[in-house]
C-alpha cells in the first residue's frame, strides 16, 4: 500500500489509474529520497519537480506496471498492479519507488504526474529486486458514508 499519494493527485488517482488515454500507463521510478521528507516531497506536481527533489536510481531504470486494475467495492475503490522485478541490479541504493501516470508513451517528465509513494530501502547487491504489491493494492480511495 502507499505511503502517501501525492498532493496533486488527491481525488485523482483512481481516475489516473484507469488509463484512460490511449498510449497512457502507470510507470515505477526508483528513487533514493536522501534526507528529503515526505511533506517536501508530496508537493512535487510532475515528475521533472520530484528529480530536483530526490535522486533517480537511473541504473535500475523506470518499469511500466502491469496487471494494473481498479476495482470497487463496499464504496471503496482499490488501484492495483503486478509485482515489479529489477534482474541483476546495480547503482545506487534505493528508498521508495514513486508510482507516475504516464500520459502518453512520449511524455516528457514534466508532464508525468507523481501518483504514489511507497517506502523501499534496498541495498543494491547485484541479485534480483522484486517490489512486491502489498495484497491490499496500491492504494484505496474510500467514499465517506
Amino acid at each position: 500500500m502507499a505511503d502517501f499519494i501525492f498532493d496533486v493527485a488527491l481525488g485523482k488517482h483512481v481516475y489516473y489509474a484507469e488509463l484512460p488515454g490511449s498510449t497512457d500507463s502507470l510507470i515505477v521510478v526508483p528513487v533514493n529520497a536522501g534526507a528529503a521528507s515526505d511533506s517536501s516531497i508530496r508537493v512535487a506536481e510532475d515528475l521533472d519537480e520530484l528529480l530536483g527533489i530526490v535522486t533517480e536510481q537511473t541504473t535500475l531504470g523506470r518499469k511500466t506496471l502491469s496487471g494494473v486494475s481498479v476495482g470497487v467495492a463496499n464504496n471503496i475503490a482499490t488501484v492495483d498492479a503486478a509485482d515489479v522485478v529489477w534482474e541483476g541490479t546495480s547503482g545506487n541504493d534505493l528508498t521508495d519507488l514513486v508510482v507516475c501516470y504516464k500520459p502518453d508513451s512520449s511524455s516528457t517528465d514534466d508532464a508525468i504526474i507523481p501518483l504514489y509513494c511507497l517506502d523501499f530501502e534496498v541495498a543494491i547487491d547485484g541479485s534480483d529486486v522484486t517490489a512486491v504489491i502489498n495484497t491490499d493494492g496500491l492504494a484505496t480511495a474510500a467514499n465517506g458514508s
